[in-house]
């Protein structure tokens, strides 16, 4: 069975700690970093939301483009959660003017999207990717359950990368297993760019979908780890572990 938690305690059971957490992978990146902030500022912290990549400008909190740290603290001390970044293309944001370390000092947490997808749920990750901050103490990679039981060609991004990795086809319909082999890899041959001494979990979104759990409890044997699995419109909160069978 799942361990179900109250989806007001995600960032517990995510392990969040003060200073800086990456955010990678696809398929939820952007609403998990909105739900992960405001989770902690209900416990009284303050909480950035930013990128080391673009990423869309926040519509729920206010909006930092300067490179000013005095402003920018001021700003949180009245707001509790702010978006902060550069202007980019499109409307969008790229990374802070400000360095990591300032903003970390500046706000109780940092939730960083280290990561781009094209809005598609799976993905590998190639030379360049993703760009996670040297002091990032946790890393969240994330895959959207609607990717599974579908081609692999239809979505994944960098689908090239990820069937070498995973070992498999492009018409061949995505498993958690194959998940968890582009995972492994990545992890083994350093791909992931992950900072040393950083805590690494995998988390499952679109959780309330038919299948999601049992997908996630199978993604958590093939780890042998626990997964993750987070439904942000259901307020599902859930922690699959590698001897579970994920019933749901």
């Amino acid at each position: 069975m799942l361990e179900k938690r109250a989806y007001d305690d995600v960032a517990e059971m995510l392990g969040v700690e003060p200073g800086i957490t990456a955010i990678i992978g696809s398929g939820g990146k952007s609403t998990l970093m909105d739900v992960l902030a405001r989770a902690v500022a209900r416990g009284g912290a303050t909480a950035l939301i930013t990128t080391s990549t673009h990423i869309r400008r926040a519509q729920r909190c206010p909006v930092y483009t300067g490179a000013d740290a005095a402003e920018l603290e001021g700003m949180l001390a009245g707001r509790a959660v702010v978006c902060c970044g550069t202007p980019a293309q499109d409307g969008k944001l790229a990374a802070p003017a400000l360095p990591w370390e300032t903003l970390a000092g500046i706000a109780d947490y940092v939730f960083v999207e280290a990561d781009g997808s094209r809005g598609l749920p799976a993905k590998a990750h190639a030379a360049h990717e993703p760009v996670i901050p040297a002091a990032a103490r946790l890393v969240i990679d994330v895959v959207g359950a609607q990717a599974f039981g579908r081609p692999l060609s239809e979505v994944a991004h960098r689908p090239e990368l990820f069937c070498v990795r995973a070992g498999a086809a492009p018409h061949e319909a995505l498993t958690p297993e194959h998940v968890a082999a582009v995972v492994e890899r990545e992890r083994t041959e350093g791909a992931l760019h992950l900072p040393p001494g950083a805590r690494f979990v995998l988390a499952v979104t679109h959780g309330a979908l038919p299948g999601a759990g049992t997908r996630a409890a199978r993604l958590a044997r093939a780890l042998d780890e626990p997964v993750y699995l987070l439904d942000h419109p259901t307020r599902l909160c859930a922690r699959a572990r590698a001897d579970a069978d994920g019933a749901r």
